[in-house]
């Protein structure tokens, strides 16, 4: 089914494009959620595996939402999510939005900036978890809308 992976350049990858092929034909078909992760010593072409993902998803009409770990990441809270859940509320109309954080994902909101100081989302006993719960539902919003594909890379 779909493009052959293979023409993307990665040697020896076959298997993985495979697994990666089906999965994303999975979500496009609203089969179910999958989730993969990519494992391996630094340069042995992770970032390419989820550049071929995040291709073929949008051929197939997914929604691809992508973000990259790094140092800053780890000392600024909840950055990961922020870059991959910023960009769709920004672009979103008004009311959109507010479906899209409306019941539990109103606590995401905490996390990404929308109600003042991100900090202050780790404040207190239950508020990560809460957020956490938020970001959540936010996603699961989203994915109700269309197919939908979250790339996280350097996690």
């Amino acid at each position: 089914m779909g493009r052959d992976l293979g023409a993307t350049g990665l040697l020896e990858r076959d298997a993985e494009l495979a697994s990666l092929g089906e999965a994303v034909e999975a979500v496009a078909r609203r089969d179910g959620g999958r989730a993969m992760v990519i494992e391996g010593p630094a340069g042995i072409g992770k970032t390419a595996l989820i550049d071929a993902a995040a291709e073929l998803a949008g051929e197939h009409g997914v929604r691809v939402l992508s973000a990259r770990g790094g140092e800053f990441e780890r000392d600024f809270p909840f950055g990961v999510a922020r870059q991959l859940l910023e960009r769709p509320l920004v672009s979103a109309a008004e009311r959109e939005r507010e479906e899209l954080l409306s019941g539990a994902a109103s606590h995401a909101s905490l996390a990404l900036g929308l109600d003042g100081d991100v900090g202050a989302a780790l404040q207190g006993p239950d508020l990560p978890f809460t957020v956490v719960h938020g970001i959540y539902w936010l996603v699961a919003n989203l994915a109700e809308r269309e197919p939908l594909l979250l790339a996280v890379d350097d996690l």
